[in-house]
């Protein structure tokens, strides 16, 4: 006879909305306005994926770290302000952003796809055998998406 052992595993990440006057609606460029649009978790209402300014080399390159600081800075600013509130935001783009800077699992499986490396030199965890040109979904992580167990830190709940 066959034994068979099956595992049911939902992930989902919760978040506190508030009440309805919480929640940002408005495109307005004070700093309130942006860390909403940025923070609160929402389906999209138009299916456009948000808008994202990738990492460089000349955040990482050289060894004035005024610069590199710099050039991230107004980057990540850049992209803050231009979060979308009619698009979905399940993770933030700081999430997504750690995940381009994060060098992918090698240990994991690639089948036959060359991955090839990423815009700072080395193939990242945007990049997996499903997603090996690194397209961009949202602010997802292709590598937490594609892999389970996810060996890396993670903001959504497991229940089995």
């Amino acid at each position: 006879p066959h034994k068979t052992k099956c595992y049911l595993v939902v992930q989902m990440m919760c978040m506190s909305q508030g009440s309805a006057s919480d929640y940002p609606t408005g495109q307005g460029n004070d700093a309130t306005s942006r860390y909403e649009r940025n923070i609160y978790m929402r389906d999209g209402t138009n299916t456009n994926t948000q808008n994202y300014n990738q990492p460089n080399k000349n955040e990482i390159k050289g060894d004035d770290w005024n610069t590199k600081n710099n050039n991230y800075n107004n980057r990540m600013n850049g992209n803050y302000q231009n979060v979308q509130t009619d698009r979905g935001l399940q993770e933030t783009v700081w999430w997504y952003d750690m995940c381009r800077y994060r060098e992918a699992n090698g240990g994991l499986y690639r089948a036959d796809q060359n991955l090839g490396k990423g815009t700072l030199g080395y193939i990242g965890s945007e990049r997996t055998r499903q997603n090996n040109n690194g397209n961009r979904r949202g602010y997802e992580c292709p590598e937490e998406r594609d892999y389970y167990n996810y060996c890396q830190p993670t903001h959504q709940s497991e229940y089995q």
